[in-house]
């Protein structure tokens, strides 16, 4: 029985190795045969039938089978499937800089993706400051002449706001404000922004004005700073919880806010019964009997009436000021034209009718 396994195996390790053409190094497999089982003649003819080319050697335990490269038959071409690729995302200014400012990363080979926030372009140097958001700083990007897509900050197209990428290497910065910059062999723009009307510029805006620009904002240090503190404190709150066993869920909105009401319900239907009016499923419902509309004198002297009161009111308020009239007076007054003007615009706009069983 152990006879029987050994040779299917092998059977089948032969064929696999038939398959493949490219093979160089030798495959050693091991089986494991029955202790007390003796090396026989048999065996290493059977082992010889089933893999051609192999050499075999049996002890009075292990089985060795050593294995050397198998041509394949004519016109069969051996495939080797492509590696594949893990995906990695781009490195950002935040692990580019660490917690030692970037020093540790001196001499390495780097590419920037971000947004611009400063240029100074000079005759045969420019520099460029990169931030793609994942830190409050950038980092500064040197680029001469030499370097590719140089022609691109001699045109304008890099300005303040555009999306570039920019590959470099890491050096120590010549300057004060920062411990390293990028050496730019390349760079490229991925999106360009008009420098003319682009709203972020090197100054400090007010939040007034940037709650005017809200797609643009989160790029400033303020609103970025605002953000990365509401995003500790939630996430801070959320751990607590969630250490201690609570489960977060949505609950019910039980009120919600009403502004300048918007958010009053508004029929626009007339099917529903009692509502707006008679309906047919209530062939007793009768409606109101209207009063004759107003007639245009008779809205025209009304709203004559609440202008003239109007000037009134203003009379008594420029008499107050001159001591000449009472806070009562104006409040009289001013109580006259509130009730002149409901009674014009009742006339003007009479109320609509209502059901009556």
């Amino acid at each position: 029985m152990a006879l029987m396994t050994l040779l299917a195996v092998v059977r089948s390790g032969a064929g696999c190795l038939g398959r493949q053409a490219a093979s160089s190094s030798p495959t050693s497999r091991t089986f494991a045969t029955p202790q007390g089982s003796s090396s026989s003649p048999s065996l290493r003819s059977a082992l010889r039938k089933a893999a051609p080319g192999a050499v075999a050697t049996h002890s009075r335990r292990p089985v060795v089978v050593t294995t050397r490269a198998v041509s394949t038959a004519a016109g069969e071409a051996s495939t080797a499937a492509p590696a594949a690729v893990p995906f990695k995302r781009h490195e950002r200014i935040a692990s580019i800089k660490g917690k030692d400012a970037g020093v540790s990363r001196v001499g390495d080979k780097v590419q920037l993706r971000g947004w611009v926030r400063t240029v100074r372009a000079q005759k045969n140097l420019s520099f460029i400051e990169v931030n793609d958001g994942s830190s409050l700083s950038g980092i500064q990007a040197v680029v001469t002449s030499a370097a590719d897509g140089a022609a691109l900050l001699a045109n304008g197209d890099v300005s303040t706001g555009a999306a570039v990428i920019i590959d470099g290497t890491v050096v120590e910065s010549k300057g004060g404000k920062q411990a390293v910059e990028v050496s730019a062999d390349s760079i490229r723009v991925v999106g360009a922004a008009d420098a003319a009307t682009f709203p972020l510029q090197k100054k400090r805006h007010t939040l007034e004005f940037l709650r005017g620009i809200a797609h643009l904002r989160p790029r400033t240090n303020t609103i970025g700073a605002v953000t990365r503190v509401r995003n500790q404190l939630a996430m801070a709150t959320h751990n607590f919880f969630q250490q201690h066993g609570f489960c977060y869920v949505n609950t019910p909105i039980v009120t919600a806010s009403d502004c300048e009401g918007a958010g009053e319900q508004f029929q626009i239907t007339t099917l529903l019964n009692g509502i707006d009016g008679p309906s047919a499923a209530d062939p007793t419902a009768t409606t109101a009997t209207l009063p004759p509309p107003a007639s245009a004198e008779a809205i025209a002297a009304a709203k004559t009436a609440a202008s003239d009161q109007g000037a009134a009111v203003k009379a008594l308020k420029e008499a107050k000021k001159a001591g000449d009239a009472t806070k009562e007076d104006v409040d009289a007054a001013v109580a006259v034209l509130l009730s002149l003007k409901a009674a014009a615009e009742e006339l003007e706009n009479p109320p609509a009718p209502s059901a009556s069983a």
